[in-house]
């Protein structure tokens, strides 16, 4: 008995090997985890910036729709839309391209950059990315 109970008293705590084995089972979740993760975050990144440039299209139809927006004057267009959009959510430089058919005064495509991301262009066919 004296000795069962000297062994019981040693095992204060975890072993090296038993230390290493948690490690390497955490270390391996980790290497599973962060890239799913970082998908994750550029999808909802891009659904984000998706949502931009379709605030934008419909800012910049608005304001081709109540105003008289004559052809030469990008510059108006993109303050109004900012203005439409307000509270800072979009700026100017991040406002690309816009064609508009004139004779119906429909926005036919708009070039939006989001700060820190790639150029999207939203037209009839849908988004499309810039890679």
């Amino acid at each position: 008995m004296g000795i069962m109970n000297r062994v019981k008293r040693d095992e204060d705590g975890f072993t090296l090997v038993e230390m290493l084995a948690v490690l390497v089972i955490i270390a391996v979740l980790a290497a599973v985890a962060v890239p799913s993760m970082s998908g994750f975050i550029k999808d909802a990144q891009k659904k984000s910036y998706t949502v931009q440039a379709r605030a934008v299209l419909v800012a910049a139809q608005t304001v081709v729709t109540e105003n008289s927006y004559k052809e030469g004057e990008p510059d108006e267009l993109k303050k109004r839309i900012v203005e439409l959009i307000s509270d800072n959510y979009i700026t100017e430089k991040e406002i690309g391209d816009i064609v508009i058919d004139p004779d119906t005064k429909k926005v036919l495509s708009i070039e939006y950059t989001p700060d820190g991301g790639k150029k999207i262009t939203i037209d009839s066919d849908g988004v499309t990315y810039e890679e």
